[in-house]
């Protein structure tokens, strides 16, 4: 959801099958009025917005990513010139767009609930947004596991290892990890507690209105999402909010391919299509617990069998102790 120009090499030498990792599919560098740091490049008017679209598209990215700020006529001039590459806009709502105007726009997915949730305030926000996604085409990415971010204390660190996930995470990153868990629980971290249940909330109102939900972590972003395990935890969250297996499942499989407009490459397992699949000791269609019961990962038609899993793991959580 943030691309650089390293991940385009990533994704090239995957295609090549040069590099053992995941799909890519990436968005540029993400955009946004109000710059944070290295993170995001700024726009600051409709031409260097239109300047930037074109760049990124050229370089090869998948899809343009706004962050919270985008006034409207530079959020018009990068959804305008998106739409002229055929290549969809996606990332948060921003703070000065109404739900209604960014969906009628074509904002493809929403991530966080972002505007849903107003950035600014936290808070849900007092636009219809019912009548507004009712019926609409845009996706919803909500990032439950984001949750773990703003935990504090011995809670944090027992949910990150509830499986045995952290020897996959660098040294450095668990230290700062546990700074971050020995911080005291301030007013903003006590605000920011309320994103979890408010998204609760939100799902259960729009669930009726729309089947149109991917699993989502923001994994390498929060503290104590371990890659992977937040997936699964995030699967579950869906499920526990009502989805059945099948609906839980179908957000980090059927419907990213929709989302993508990949239906016929992925998504599901037949004839003809990419072999990315995970085989499981028992069905996910039972309970989406079940997907941690690896036996074994196929990816781009590269098979791993639980030995050579376990050769992986061991061989990354040896790196990641140094």
């Amino acid at each position: 959801m943030d691309g650089f120009p390293w991940m385009l090499e990533a994704r090239r030498l995957a295609e090549r099958r040069e590099l053992l990792v995941p799909n890519l599919y990436l968005a540029g560098h993400i955009l946004s009025h109000r710059p944070w740091s290295f993170y995001m490049t700024e726009v600051d008017s409709p031409e260097s917005a239109r300047r930037l679209v074109r760049e990124q598209v050229a370089a090869g990215c998948d899809f343009i990513k706004i962050h919270n700020s985008m006034p409207e006529p530079l959020f018009s001039a990068i959804v305008e010139t998106a739409a002229e590459a055929r290549v969809d806009v996606a990332g948060h709502i921003p703070n000065e767009i109404p739900i209604a105007d960014a969906i009628a726009a074509g904002f493809h997915t929403n991530e966080h609930f972002k505007g849903y949730i107003f950035d600014e305030t936290l808070e849900i926000t007092d636009q219809d947004y019912v009548e507004a996604t009712r019926d609409s085409a845009m996706w919803h990415t909500p990032t439950f596991t984001t949750y773990h971010d703003h935990l504090r204390g011995e809670a944090s660190r027992e949910l990150a290892d509830a499986e045995g996930g952290l020897p996959l995470v660098p040294r450095w990153m668990r230290r700062m990890w546990a700074e971050q868990a020995a911080q005291k629980v301030d007013r903003l971290t006590e605000l920011r507690q309320s994103v979890y249940p408010k998204s609760r909330t939100l799902f259960s109102r729009i669930r009726p209105l729309t089947d149109r939900f991917l699993a989502g972590t923001d994994t390498g972003t929060y503290a104590y999402l371990v890659p992977g395990y937040a997936l699964q935890e995030e699967i579950r969250i869906f499920e526990d909010l009502g989805m059945s297996p099948a609906e839980a499942l179908a957000t980090a499989t059927v419907n990213p391919a929709r989302a993508f407009g990949q239906s016929d490459r992925f998504g599901t397992v037949e004839p003809g299509k990419r072999a990315d699949f995970v085989l499981l000791e028992a069905s996910p269609l039972e309970s989406s617990a079940h997907l941690s019961e690896i036996a074994g990962v196929g990816v781009r038609g590269v098979f791993l069998d639980r030995d050579r899993l376990a050769e992986v793991r061991a061989r990354l959580a040896a790196i990641f102790s140094d």
